[in-house]
């Protein structure tokens, strides 16, 4: 289901409170992040004991790790849905700031990174950020590397990043009231014009003129560097101030900004025993708007090829997502529209082709599977930290799926789109999973409601799934391996199709009891020194789907696929796969296939 490729990377990348994920993160430039002068002179008031360095630990597995990796390499579980990659902590640049500059970084955040300096709940204690820079440069930072600007003791030794001024507007916020937004204007243009005042009087000790006394040129006294130096560095980093101050009062103007594309697009080739070969194409943009820090639109579609049982080919264009989200905390979002289903993980994080490690879909996330794809209807999701642990939660109130009864071919299985409620009775879901250890999910999904249409005896269905994912990196065994599995249950109530045999293919009553998941294992030699083995995945799949033999279309199909995937940088990847193909009599003879396909991030 290439749809919901879309759906899920947009409200992924939107939310912050996801799950699992594998493959790498679109590495896009980012204009250079400096923190102010006077805070980067600011001293780590603890000193890097070992009772320092294992609280910051502590610190850094609860909140850090899932975005910043185990290796501090920017590598966590939640990478692939983050709009840019986090930073690497053990590259020299970012230990040759001072203690203070990367305080202030923690304490401010800058998407996907929120701000941990935040007050209440939502943010991390003064001395715990303290901690944690303990720890990440006893752990992350190369030995030897000199700190680019020392930190000098300030006349207070208190915090000034902890203690801002009262009575003023943060920026990383929308004003909520006019008197709120007069505020902030004024206050950002009294800082920029007191940044041009320092910049004028800093060129005037630079141009003085020098005055003669007998045979001695002397020159206005310029202050020594330990006094503040008016240096050409100096200038610079009150420019760099300026320019900051004009973003902030550009973030905060009404209008369309905060808009975001993305997407996903790929090309394929397959070439499957007794069909025709095919290449095929497609693309699925996403456009997130973001109104205000707590409001975010997503809308997205599918551009794809589609062929007619006439033969006749034409472009088909597909509304796939369309939801309104209100963050209401950093760890909880409401919201409603059109979503993707939050059952199991494959459609929320990994049928993007630029994910997915293969070809095609499992049989059971696929067209015509027996996993919901999208809803239309309410959600509200979250997480929440137990000690080390975090557990993420969805529930969700749809439309819910709707009971296929009159098609010959397949009576008795759902039909997922269903954007109108046909029978006025609501389906409710959820999905809980437990993150115990870094790059490790397992979860478990649920999906309960009437699903017959109008003039249909009542029919109810459920649904379950569960999911484990695992990541680890083993540098015994020199790379990477990406291991998942997901199985889905759906259990329909017994009833008669075609009661009166006048659609020509009942009467048929049978158990309506359908099962089917897959296991997929991925090798990647990351630790080796070759760039082209290092850029090589190799990967394996067995995936089932049992429709109960007495159904209309019943029977069970399960496939054997390897393959070998090229990543020719994080955004895009080049995979070959041959599938190997089993099916029941009742399904007709197997069909082997040799697929190619370009999948590209966008």
């Amino acid at each position: 289901m290439k749809s919901a490729a879309l759906r899920k990377y947009a409200t992924s990348v939107s939310l912050l409170v996801l799950f699992a994920a594998s493959a790498a993160v679109a590495d896009e430039p980012r204009e250079k992040w400096v923190a102010p002068r006077s805070v980067a002179r600011v001293t780590n008031p603890i000193p890097a004991t070992p009772e320092s360095v294992k609280a910051g630990l502590a610190v850094y597995r609860a909140n850090c790790v899932s975005c910043h990796g185990e290796t501090g390499k920017g590598d966590g579980i939640l990478v692939p849905q983050l709009s840019f990659k986090p930073a690497n902590l053990s590259d020299v640049d970012v230990w040759k700031q001072s203690d203070g500059a990367i305080f202030w970084k923690v304490s401010t955040g800058r998407q996907p990174m929120p701000p941990w300096g935040a007050p209440g709940d939502a943010g991390i204690p003064d001395e715990d950020r303290w901690n944690v820079i303990n720890y990440l440069r006893a752990t992350f930072a190369p030995k030897g590397v000199a700190v680019a600007n020392p930190a000098v003791p300030v006349p207070n030794p208190a915090n000034p990043l902890a203690n801002p001024p009262k009575n003023t507007v943060p920026v990383d916020r929308m004003p909520e009231t006019p008197e709120e937004y007069k505020a902030l204007v004024l206050r950002l243009l009294r800082e920029h014009e007191e940044m041009r005042t320092e910049i004028e009087q800093l060129k005037g000790q630079r141009g003085a003129p020098s005055t003669q006394t007998g045979t001695t040129t002397v020159r206005p006294q310029v202050p020594s560097v330990a006094s503040g130096a008016a240096r050409q560095d100096d200038l610079e980093d009150v420019q760099k101030q300026v320019d900051a101050i004009k973003n902030d009062l550009s973030r905060v103007k009404p209008g369309i900004e905060g808009v975001f594309i993305a997407g996903d697009a790929f090309v394929g080739f397959s070439s499957q025993r007794r069909n025709t070969s095919s290449f095929s194409a497609g693309v699925a943009p996403v456009i997130l708007w973001k109104p205000t820090s707590n409001i975010i639109f997503e809308t997205g579609f599918d551009i794809g090829l589609n062929t007619d049982p006439d033969t006749s080919s034409s472009t088909s264009f597909d509304l796939t997502i369309a939801n309104v989200s209100l963050l209401l905390t950093d760890w909880l979002a409401v919201g409603g529209g059109l979503f993707v289903t939050p059952f199991g993980v494959y459609h929320n994080h990994f049928d993007p082709p630029w994910i997915n490690k293969f070809a095609d879909d499992p049989l059971a996330f696929s067209d015509g599977g027996i996993a919901p794809g999208s809803s239309v209807g309410i959600f509200a999701r979250g997480a929440e930290l137990i000690g080390n642990m975090k557990i993420v939660y969805d529930v969700y109130v749809i439309n819910g799926p709707n009971l296929i009864t009159s098609d010959p071919g397949v009576a008795g299985s759902l039909a997922f789109d269903n954007y109108s409620d046909l029978n006025n009775d609501k389906a409710v879901g959820g999905r809980i999973g437990l993150i115990p250890m870094p790059n490790m999910e397992l979860g478990y999904s649920i999906m309960s409601g009437r699903v017959q249409p109008p003039g249909f005896s009542s029919t109810h269905a459920l649904l379950q799934a569960v999911d484990f994912n695992y990541r680890p990196d083993v540098p015994a065994l020199a790379g990477t391996f990406d291991l998942r599995s997901e199985w889905v249950w759906s259990n329909v109530g017994r009833a008669t199709y075609d009661s009166t045999g006048s659609l020509g293919f009942g009467p048929v009553n049978f158990r309506n009891f359908r099962s089917g998941g897959y296991v997929q294992l991925c090798y990647r030699p990351t630790h080796v020194n070759n760039k082209i083995l290092q850029n090589l995945e190799f990967c394996g799949r067995w995936d089932i789907l049992k429709v109960p033999e007495a159904a209309p279309g019943g029977g069970t199909e399960q496939r054997y696929i390897i393959g070998v995937d090229y990543w020719i940088n994080p955004q895009v990847v080049l995979k070959v796969d041959y599938e190997f193909d089993h099916r029941s009599k009742s399904l007709g003879a197997a069909e082997n296939a040799l697929l190619f396909q370009l999948g590209i991030g966008l």
